[in-house]
């Protein structure tokens, strides 16, 4: 049988002058340092959020902050479209009704069926017809009416 002469041997491994072990180290501290940074930067982002989380206003403190905010204002139909935004979103969230995106005519028989005081659902349907009226039809009415649903609303809103 004849030799090959072809295939040669491996050569041994020769060292290159960088043991192996020390760059898996290196390697090992860049990935913990990495992680120790992005948790770093996730904890600081979350205590930030968690400061300037204020809790939430109740319905009654919100529209009582609401209602302050439009005491002074003259332009009538401007007022009525805020006061009944106002009415609306507290009666939406005190008693789970979506009277925001309601007509006046689809929340007339949710508010009958309310389990508040008759003069209050009474003239609660009268505010909301009236204040109709003031923001699509143009009427106009004078500062001590406007004064008077104000008060109503205040009224209705510390009593519910």
């Amino acid at each position: 049988m004849q030799e090959m002469s072809d295939i040669h041997d491996i050569k041994p491994l020769f060292n290159i002058g960088i043991d192996p072990l020390i760059f898996l180290y290196v390697a090992l501290f860049f990935i913990i340092l990495a992680v120790i940074a992005v948790l770093y930067f996730f904890l600081k982002k979350r205590r930030k959020a968690k400061k300037n989380e204020t809790p939430p206003m109740s319905p009654y403190e919100m529209a009582l902050k609401l209602l302050s905010e439009i005491e002074n204002l003259d332009d009538i139909r401007e007022f009525y479209f805020r006061l009944s935004l106002i009415l609306r979103a507290y009666i939406e969230a005190k008693f789970q009704i979506n009277a925001i995106e309601m007509t006046t005519e689809e929340l007339s028989p949710k508010i009958l069926d309310l389990n508040i005081d008759k003069n209050l659902k009474t003239y609660l349907k009268e505010l909301l017809y009236s204040s109709d009226y003031i923001k699509f039809a143009k009427y106009t009415t004078d500062k001590t009416k406007m004064n008077s649903d104000l008060n109503f609303v205040k009224e209705f809103v510390t009593k519910t």
